[in-house]
């Protein structure tokens, strides 16, 4: 019997059906440092999404996030 395995940071996404390790998808939130502090990371089918932790609020579409002095990579505030 075969058996597959995928290298890391590559993680099985076989479908159910198949042998897994036969489909192998790239596990961004495998390094530490995709997503910022205070937050989560979900893997997608080809990207990841970084969200706010429970009782902080996203503020990465706010105008005035610069003005107020917080960088690009400063996603999410206490609330």
């Amino acid at each position: 019997m075969y058996r597959c395995e995928c290298n890391k940071p590559y993680v099985n996404a076989a479908p159910k059906d198949k042998l897994p390790g036969s489909v192998c998808r790239l596990d961004y939130c495998s390094d530490v440092n995709f997503c910022p502090a205070n937050t989560t990371c979900k893997n997608l089918e080809d990207q990841a999404v970084c969200g706010c932790l429970p009782g902080y609020v996203d503020i990465r579409k706010s105008e005035r996030r610069l003005e107020a002095g917080f960088d690009e990579d400063t996603y999410c505030l206490k609330a």
